[in-house]
């Protein structure tokens, strides 16, 4: 534990004091993932770049571009990629965007470089913080590995020592305290761990306190390490959460170096501190060491995640989460990253000390804690992982690995608890999942689950005539890629479900879908299998006039041939709770007419027609609504259903329409029926049985008819808001309906 004032720098120019010249740096992007502009991409470093930048190049055509730049002088640079040459301006697709990323510095969103005396490679995939090329380093994911939760009655000794005494100097920095294992310095206490400092003469010094290790209990080459803490307050102490190495393979301090997790000092409180020294960056031969600052107000009034992530290319800081300080390695050696053998952690509040005593010690303070709820090391698993998104409600999932727990609960931590359902022809409740089967589950909110096990690249799945509800593997495939050697699925009839159901072109893992089968047999789903032999068809529905309630859509206006009819039904209605709209007989088509049927889980329901032929047509609920080009209806209450019928050339009788839309402002459309030539008359009328003004009044011939009202009277002057009657008569027909005029 070293004193450390110097934050992470964002400057562009060198910063470190020249010790070495003639450094060559090369730097590797991929740009796989981008459509790569113009004559490629190019490099930009600092105010050491050539116009129009460093132009780049991928001789073996592997997407990876290279430039090497030469004779640095050591020191910290700041760098960034362009996907196409600075000539290339209006053509190129542009700056790398960094924004926001744990590894963008300055005002610019750049990237940074530590050169030091050795030749060097950075690597890095264009536009993503990565440590190496494009995919990261993640193939799996954290897995604990040895935690102390301080829920016994006393402090476990085979977790953890102490370091006693004074140690050399102070512990190397003139410290004022001398370190107990006395259960007055360290104890358990309500489920946490207390290190007490405390105002005690004590082996010739005037303070006590605590330094505890785990040295030779808890020994680890990189890892997520987590320590929940409150720290202690007050001018004097120096509390600090760090790791030493347990062998010092590259020598004494600081050659084999140091990793401090957080760092405070209670004459500047709030601002944590983290620091990585080796033999380059240290105090002793004018180099600071390199650290980042974070301030947390609250530090001695609530607890707080320290965290690292500390992987082979980098060292990463958080605090709850929070990353604010990142050290990497340049692959230069010990000299700069001697973090590649074991360290074991410390826990200890100091005393003074040429950091924490810079302005004294306030023994007013006394007796100060260091409170700790849990300490947790994880390390990163080669086992597969995947993570799977969900929405709230109920999602349609399968299971995409081998994993050590089946049941629903342990895989979906965040689902509705007895929520799992299989089907085999009608809803069955089900407490674990199996590979290869579909499921749906309900979840309490948006989120995501992360399901870790084997991967496995091939199943066969025994379908069923009818529906079958079935999962696919550990990786993504086209439908195309199922093996259906006897043609058994039927075309356009493999559903996933994204809040409405939707016809699928890829089966991805951990989701479920609907697939029917004409008959019974197997189907082979397997990475890197060959397409299935498909029978020629085509999308009916293309050509239709289209209805969409809440986004999920029905069809209707064309004919369907018999031997096509069940390329064109639904799966089965979702749980209750779902959303779901169809026509009568689980179909998504409709001819020229058709029952509605809905499962709604709002208050308002939105449908949006697209007609498409020339015909009008009623949707009738509990009003009617005239279709006809596009447009859009919102419905308000619990609607189950509405019929759908196309209007004949002649109607059948006289009505008139709910007027369109209704709130309206500044227009709305009345549209009515006339069975007959008859006079007509339509008048709009306000609450008190005034004439507004006259809409119609003349003859006309039989169909379906429409006229507007943009909201005047009859001088042509604009109306107030507020409630209005239109009376429309002719021959023994009268009706009248209200309407409402917004402002």
């Amino acid at each position: 534990m070293n004193i450390n004032l110097i934050k992470n720098t964002l400057f562009l120019i060198l910063l470190c004091p020249v010790l070495v010249s003639g450094v060559n740096v090369t730097f590797n992007v991929d740009m796989s993932q981008e459509d790569v502009g113009g004559e490629g991409p190019t490099l930009w470093m600092g105010f050491f770049y050539p116009d129009p930048g460093f132009i780049m190049t991928d001789d073996d055509e592997d997407g990876v571009w290279t430039y090497t730049v030469n004779n640095l002088d050591t020191g910290i640079y700041t760098y960034k990629y362009r996907n196409g040459h600075w000539t290339e301006w209006d053509t190129g697709n542009g700056w790398e965007d960094m924004s926001g990323q744990d590894c963008a510095v300055g005002p610019y969103s750049d990237r940074e470089v530590v050169v030091g005396t050795d030749d060097m490679v950075v690597n890095g995939c264009f536009g993503f913080c990565i440590d190496g090329f494009c995919g990261g380093d993640d193939d799996g994911g954290w897995v604990l590995v040895w935690s102390d939760e301080f829920n016994g009655p006393e402090i476990d000794e085979s977790k953890w020592g102490y370091d006693i005494g004074t140690g050399d100097w102070g512990w190397g920095n003139d410290e004022a305290q001398y370190y107990t294992n006395n259960s007055n310095n360290s104890f358990i206490e309500n489920g946490k761990l207390i290190i007490q400092a405390l105002l005690q003469n004590y082996g010739g010094a005037n303070y006590t306190s605590a330094r505890m290790v785990t040295r030779n209990q808890g020994d680890w080459t990189y890892g997520r390490i987590e320590v929940r803490a409150k720290l202690p307050g007050g001018v004097g102490t120096w509390p600090a959460i760090w790791m030493l190495p347990t062998d010092w393979v590259y020598g004494g301090w600081p050659y084999s170096g140091e990793i401090d997790i957080m760092e405070h000092v209670g004459f500047n409180p709030g601002n944590i501190v983290a620091t990585a020294h080796c033999e380059i960056y240290n105090w002793w031969n004018g180099i600071p060491p390199q650290s980042g600052e974070l301030m947390v107000n609250d530090f001695n009034t609530e607890f707080h995640d320290y965290i690292i992530e500390w992987k082979e290319n980098s060292i990463k800081w958080y605090v709850d989460d929070a990353h604010y300080f990142t050290y990497s390695n340049n692959n230069q050696g010990s000299a700069y990253w001697p973090f590649d053998q074991d360290f074991h952690l410390l826990l200890n509040i100091a005393i003074g000390g040429t950091w924490g005593g810079q302005q004294g010690i306030d023994d007013s303070i006394f007796p100060v804690r260091l409170e700790v709820d849990y300490v947790r090391v994880y390390e990163r698993s080669t086992i597969p992982l995947i993570t799977l998104t969900h929405t709230a409600g109920w999602n349609m999932v399968g299971l995409p690995l081998v994993a050590e727990s089946t049941n629903s609960q342990d895989l979906f931590p965040e689902s509705v608890n007895g929520s799992l359902y299989g089907f085999n022809g009608t809803y069955l409740s089900e407490d674990d999942l199996v590979p290869g089967t579909g499921y749906w589950l309900n979840f309490f909110a948006d989120g995501s689950s992360v399901i870790q096990g084997e991967s496995f690249t091939e199943l066969t799945i025994e379908l069923s005539e009818g529906w079958n509800l079935i999962s696919g593997i550990s990786d993504e495939i086209p439908i195309g890629g199922i093996n259906d050697p006897g043609n058994i699925i039927v075309d356009g009839t493999i559903y996933g479900f994204q809040e409405v159901y939707v016809t699928s072109e890829t089966i991805e893992p951990g989701k479920a879908y609907w697939i029917y089968a004409s008959t019974d047999g197997d189907i082979t789903i397997s990475s890197g299998s060959p397409a299935r032999i498909r029978s020629s068809f085509t999308d009916r529905t293309a050509k239709a006039n289209k209805l969409r309630f809440n986004g999920s859509n029905l069809y209707f206006g064309v004919p369907i041939p018999e031997e096509e009819m069940l390329s064109y039904q639904l799966p089965p209605k979702p749980p209750e709770g779902a959303f779901d709209v169809r026509f009568a007989d689980n179909m998504k088509v409709a001819e020229n007419s058709g029952t509605i049927e809905i499962m709604n889980n709002s208050e308002q329901l939105v449908i949006a027609y697209d007609i498409k032929d020339d015909a009008d047509w009623i949707l009738s609920g509990d009003e009617e609504y005239r279709l006809s080009g596009s447009g859009e209806i919102v419905v308000y209450g619990n609607i189950i259903g509405f019929t759908l019928n196309k209007v004949t050339e002649i109607p059948l009788a006289y009505s008139v329409l709910q007027n369109y839309p209704n709130p309206f402002n500044p227009v709305t459309t009345i549209r009515y029926d006339l069975p007959e030539y008859s006079h007509v008359s339509i008048i709009i009328y306000d609450l008190l049985g005034r004439r507004v003004t006259t809409l119609v009044n003349k003859i006309e011939e039989p169909g379906y008819k429409s006229i507007v009202w943009d909201g005047t009277d009859s001088f042509g002057k604009q109306v107030s808001a507020g409630v209005y009657l239109y009376q429309i008569r002719s021959g023994n027909y009268t009706r009248v309906r209200k309407m409402a005029l917004l402002k």
